[in-house]
């Protein structure tokens, strides 16, 4: 793994997690969890990378050991995240991770006032 920083499981918020994505001794983004849904046993997942160091795999990375750390460590079975229609490279990552798009908001999102779809995305966990 060359990039996923340790977690920082925020104390004082119920099922909160945090980490902040590190290459080379820089800050170059964070991941999250939040919004757990008993009831489905779900969660939802964000994340932000520094535009200078998009297109070298770090949402990808940082992705795939959240969805694993969740999955194996904290028995969270359906993971889910969004982003906007135009966002090719959020939307290749959550697909490299394993992620299935499961629905179209339609005109969901204003970005700078333009108007987007918004996809969103599911991980569901077989263990």
């Amino acid at each position: 793994m060359k990039s996923l920083g340790v977690i920082l499981k925020c104390i004082g918020i119920p099922d909160f997690y945090g980490w902040a994505i590190e290459h080379e001794g820089h800050l170059i983004g964070t991941i999250g969890a939040y919004e757990y849904d008993s009831k489905r046993n779900s969660i939802e997942i964000g994340l932000s990378i520094a535009r200078d160091v998009w297109k070298n795999g770090y949402a990808t990375e940082a992705l795939i050991s959240v969805i694993e750390y969740l999955t194996k460590h904290e028995g969270i079975k359906v993971m889910t995240a969004w982003c906007a229609s135009d966002n090719t490279g959020s939307k290749r990552a959550m697909q490299k991770a394993g992620m299935k798009q499961v629905a179209i908001e339609k005109d969901a999102l204003e970005v700078d006032g333009m108007i987007y779809d918004k996809l969103v995305f599911e991980y569901v966990s077989h263990l």
